[in-house]
């Protein structure tokens, strides 16, 4: 759980000592894929993968050989696993610090008083302010 919490950390730039905690998560696959047909697939290519390493010449040694077998086989599995769509979903529970920012605009322009000379711009200002009735 401390490895998922330190790569979220690393994602989102949070600091080690306010690291929110992992209350819950879940693995899910949002493909219309099944996961016994990439689990088939997957195997039909290892099947395939070991058979090409297995015709492989004799100057190559058998360990190495079904290591990189193995490799491979795996390569693919995970490969094929992205044709699931896997989701990784999670809830996370801490508090984390905001910053607030305040602008104060002290300008002469915010010091001079709105002057209204023309008598409708008063009406409408009076209309606002509900002290004279709109009709």
């Amino acid at each position: 759980m401390d490895f998922f919490r330190s790569i979220i950390g690393k994602l989102f730039n949070l600091p080690a000592e306010s690291m929110p905690k992992i209350a819950e998560w879940q693995l899910s696959f949002r493909s219309w894929n099944s996961v016994g047909w990439v689990l088939l697939l997957a195997t039909v290519l290892g099947v395939l993968s070991f058979l090409s390493y297995r015709r492989a010449g004799a100057h190559v040694a058998t360990v190495p050989r079904y290591l990189l077998a193995a490799t491979r086989t795996l390569f693919l599995l995970l490969l094929l696993s992205l044709l699931l769509r896997p989701v990784l979903r999670f809830t996370l529970e801490g508090s984390i610090r905001r910053a607030m920012l305040v602008l104060i605009d002290s300008s002469q322009s915010m010091v001079t008083p709105e002057k209204r000379l023309d008598e409708a711009d008063l009406k409408r200002a009076a209309i606002v302010k509900d002290v004279l009735d709109p009709t």
